[in-house]
């Protein structure tokens, strides 16, 4: 999906901090809480933009930011949740057809030592290889080249799902992913994503624990395809999906709320229980990638 440059004024503007303060729909329910609070550590926070385009589609941002550069820190908040129980949001679901969803990586992008595409393939084999459910990701080559800034008001679609980073994104975003979706009949059905990664922040992307200053661009891509394959906030602490992560912080261990909301999407009925401990991602080179199409080594470009 290409999208046009600018990202930051439109977004920001009209932006909430999405899973604490959502629009409430049908049934929705609120619940007071704060971001989670650290000294010394910052938070770094996601928001939430909806735009409808003129042909009907929806443009969803997510906008990863610092949380001093949201003006939250140190506030109370409403988060909502999608119903009694459940603590997680749905924004779409891609349809029967379109799945397994293709995705590009932009080996262009990648920095001295820095690649996200390690990160890509184990976040989308996570969510693919969840029991019990229809999704799954499919590995679908290199791309070309990255959009302008994925994320933006006004959306030229190109029907390609890509994953980047991007060196022109403002001092305050440290990435974006852009999911573009219809309704059909009755059903919000997400048709296409971009998602991109700031190549100006200290990323870590070692398989044990992550150094002190810097963010896990492991647990910052599983949560981010969540959002690719439809799923918003959730308000469980615990989650891959919660809205705010820390230096140093790691979210790699799926909660019983995100398999909550991927089965509500793409569940069979048969349930699933995640691994207990589902382990390190492996380093540059060392593993192979298990999809539902085939595999994938680790560091292969193709």
């Amino acid at each position: 999906m290409a999208m046009r440059r600018n990202l930051c004024p439109a977004i920001l503007a009209g932006s909430v901090l999405f899973g604490f303060a959502l629009l409430a729909g049908p049934g929705a329910r609120g619940a007071a809480i704060s971001p989670p609070a650290r000294v010394g550590v910052p938070a770094v926070v996601e928001l939430q933009h909806a735009t409808t385009l003129p042909d009907g589609r929806t443009l969803t941002a997510f906008t990863l930011v610092r949380a001093d550069d949201a003006g939250e820190t140190g506030t109370t908040l409403q988060a909502t949740s999608g119903g009694d129980a459940a603590a997680f949001a749905t924004i779409g679901v891609w349809g029967a057809g379109g799945v397994p969803v293709p995705v590009k990586y932009v080996f262009a992008s990648d920095r001295p030592g820095l690649s996200a595409f390690p990160a890509m393939l184990w976040a989308m084999s996570r969510w693919s290889s969840l029991a019990g459910q229809t999704f799954s990701f499919a590995y679908a080559g290199a791309a070309a080249q990255p959009p302008d800034v994925a994320c933006e008001d006004v959306a030229r679609s190109d029907g390609i799902n890509t994953v980047s980073f991007v060196a022109t994104l403002p001092a305050d975003v440290l990435g974006s992913t852009c999911v573009l979706s219809t309704r059909r009949a009755g059903v919000v059905e997400i048709v296409e994503f971009d998602m991109v990664f700031s190549a100006a922040i200290p990323w870590s992307t070692a398989a044990g624990a992550t150094p002190a200053g810097q963010l896990d661009l492991y647990s910052t891509a599983l949560h981010e395809f969540g959002h690719a394959l439809g799923l918003g906030h959730s308000d469980d602490p615990t989650a891959v999906m919660k809205p705010a992560i820390h230096d140093g912080e790691q979210g790699r261990n799926f909660s019983n709320d995100d398999l909550a909301a991927i089965f509500s999407l793409y569940g069979t009925g048969t349930g699933a229980t995640p691994l207990a401990t589902p382990g390190a991602p492996p380093a540059a080179g060392s593993g192979v990638f298990q999809l539902r199409l085939g595999q994938v080594a680790s560091g292969e470009k193709k």
